[in-house]
């Protein structure tokens, strides 16, 4: 699909499909071409061209004023081309933003109306968009569409070329999900315990590769009022949204924090109820539960490496021990409305073709149960995220072992939000370590409010 004739063809194809399907023929026609675009909208002619088709396709979109595309349509959108094949990917860019500039959520609607929907490579996909401009004002940082976007929309953008065999589907769940969630919300996250000593778990194979499987609490009745009094701390401050720790949490755990949320959940939208090691059918994983309302859940397992190393009994050399979980690499977001959310655990996150997909997909909100013993990369990869696609990312994170002294204190609670301002100051990111907390607590940002960190000690 590189001349005028071939793109005509694709152009014409869209008969009687959506604009949804026009959109992702005239995307993928300049990514193909992404080099001779970039080149040719840097040339001033080009430029007044360029202007001059959207113009036009615009009054034809506003004449038409239909999702579904007829022949008659489409043939009069084929002729701004021209009749040669010089500048082709500029005019089918054109064309694109004058598409998504007079149907705006209408083309994302199209897709959102075929969900779920597998992302695959150069297919189309909807993009939530937040009003991130009402709830942030003049903080919000750099939109990333003005940085360069050629070969995607604001509302639809196309599957990347590349994914890493990482399956990735996106859902819809209840579009009022957030409907509250504004400038002042509170999103929160949730710290039961400071590390691993209140827990056990088995090991498993012979030094020096050895496994590890069934973290889970040593007293789940106490671990059950710790999370309880979270629950009702967080509810009660007007936290819409919470994050637990990875591995905070067994079946028993999980089986009082659904009834709770039944009978006791006022505000929070939103509840990310850590995670635990689980067996189904001889399968072993580590997986997240997230409660909306409604008795709706989702899940999330964890499939990224991870593995510790341990000095052996005899100190003469190093054990690596294996979280013994299968792996299936999957990410499922969650179109909720304007927003979009996807759940990740810990090592997840610290994988860069999934940050990069998290760009690529534009998700809005990142929950992320942690229990890693240093924060720094997920400090790192969330200012990323927050810049690249204004995310809002939320690290819930529990120590696995007591922190060393003279060490740098790993965050417990970590929050990044699309602020502008340099990545040391504490507006894009706000985090508490276990310094001077009274455990269980809670920590939370209110969005949009640089410097809002609070911790409030929870009662169980």
């Amino acid at each position: 699909m590189n001349t005028l004739k071939d793109l005509s063809i694709q152009i014409l194809d869209c008969a009687g499909e959506d604009v949804a399907r026009l959109a992702a023929t005239l995307l993928l026609f300049c990514r193909t071409k992404l080099d001779n675009l970039k080149r040719d909208l840097d040339d001033q002619e080009t430029d007044r061209i360029y202007r001059q088709i959207r113009l036009e396709a615009y009054a034809i979109f506003q004449e038409h004023d239909d999702e579904i595309l007829d022949r008659d349509v489409l043939s009069r959108l084929a002729q701004l081309f021209g009749t040669g094949d010089s500048l082709l990917a500029a005019k089918a860019r054109a064309v694109a933003e004058s598409l998504e500039e007079y149907f705006k959520k209408r083309l994302a609607d199209c897709l959102t109306a075929q969900l779920p929907l597998e992302v695959r490579p150069n297919e189309a996909f909807p993009v939530a968009n937040p009003p991130l401009k009402q709830i942030f004002g003049a903080r919000l940082n750099t939109d990333p569409e003005t940085m360069g976007s050629y070969d995607g929309l604001r509302y639809v953008r196309l599957g990347p070329p590349e994914t890493n065999n990482i399956h990735v589907l996106v859902h819809s769940v209840d579009p009022n999900l957030f409907a509250n969630l504004t400038a002042g919300s509170k999103i929160a996250v949730g710290l039961p315990n400071e590390d691993l000593r209140e827990f056990t778990w088995n090991e498993s194979g012979v030094a020096p590769d050895l496994r590890f499987f069934g973290v889970k609490p040593l007293d789940s009745g106490q671990q059950l009022r710790l999370v309880t009094g979270i629950l009702n701390a967080a509810d009660s401050t007007g936290a819409v949204l919470l994050v637990l720790p990875e591995l905070s949490i067994d079946a028993s755990v999980l089986q009082g924090i659904r009834d709770w949320w039944q009978t006791n959940r006022r505000t929070l939208s939103l509840l990310v109820a850590g995670s635990q090691h689980i067996e189904e059918g001889g399968v072993r994983r580590n997986r997240s539960v997230t409660l909306l309302p409604g008795r709706t859940e989702i899940a999330h397992d964890k499939f990224s490496r991870f593995y510790v190393r341990r000095r052996s009994p005899d100190g003469s050399a190093f054990d690596r021990v294996v979280e013994d979980i299968a792996r299936a690499p999957a990410i499922s977001i969650h179109l909720a409305g304007d927003w979009s959310f996807a759940v990740l655990i810990c090592k997840d996150l610290m994988d860069p073709t999934v940050r990069n997909l998290l760009e690529e997909l534009r998700v809005r909100i990142v929950l992320v149960p942690a229990c890693s013993p240093k924060t720094q990369i997920f400090e790192a990869y969330g200012y990323n995220l927050s810049v690249s696609a204004q995310a809002v990312v939320v690290v819930a994170n529990t120590p696995p072992e007591p922190q060393p002294s003279g060490v740098a204190a790993a965050s417990v609670g970590l929050f990044l939000q699309p602020l502008s301002g340099s990545a040391l100051e504490a507006g894009p990111i706000q985090m508490c370590t276990q310094e001077g907390l009274g455990l269980p607590a809670v920590a939370y940002v209110q969005l949009a409010v640089p410097g809002s960190l609070t911790v409030i000690q929870a009662q169980p």
